[in-house]
């Protein structure tokens, strides 16, 4: 008979923590849904708050911004390349670089490794890659944002929280 009493009071343990529980996660949905964090602070002045869900990303402004950003690093892949080799270039690297490998082969095994170091060729190059990267980020973040859009459908989407400080 002790046995039941005991299971008894472990049913009713854990009833009542699974009512807790329950009242917790009430008491936050609630919290999320009545929008309470939607007001100015305390203090007279102070910055406002707003709670946003972003629940979906529009795939043509995704598109846009991702075309922009990825042009942006592009020209900035381009000036980038230009100025190390200016640089390399100032300082004779791609001369001394020459002179190393020349020592490392005999006079009938003649290597002359100047045209890779070539200004025209580096900047062929550093183009054809960061036009390979306008076109790979801009379906990138377009399929990202169509991929953020079927996610969010499931799970609700993203809470944001804005401030104007």
């Amino acid at each position: 008979m002790g046995g039941t009493a005991a299971g008894a009071s472990v049913g009713a343990t854990l009833g009542t923590g699974f009512d807790k529980i329950k009242g917790f996660a009430i008491k936050a949905k609630d919290d999320l849904t009545a929008g309470d964090d939607i007001r100015a602070s305390e203090r007279r002045g102070g910055p406002r708050k707003a709670r946003v869900l972003v629940s979906r990303i529009d795939p043509w402004s995704a598109l846009k911004m991702g075309f922009l950003l990825s042009i942006a690093l592009g020209i900035m892949l381009v000036v980038a390349v230009y100025v190390i080799w200016s640089v390399l270039n100032s300082i004779e690297f791609f001369g001394l670089a020459n002179d190393w490998v020349q020592q490392l082969f005999t006079a009938e095994q003649e290597v002359n490794i100047m045209p890779v170091f070539d200004l025209n060729k580096w900047m062929a190059a550093s183009t054809l890659v960061a036009v390979v990267n306008v076109v790979l980020l801009t379906g990138l973040s377009t399929l990202g944002a169509l991929l953020y859009n079927t996610v969010s459908k499931v799970v609700g989407g993203v809470y944001v929280t804005l401030t104007d400080d």
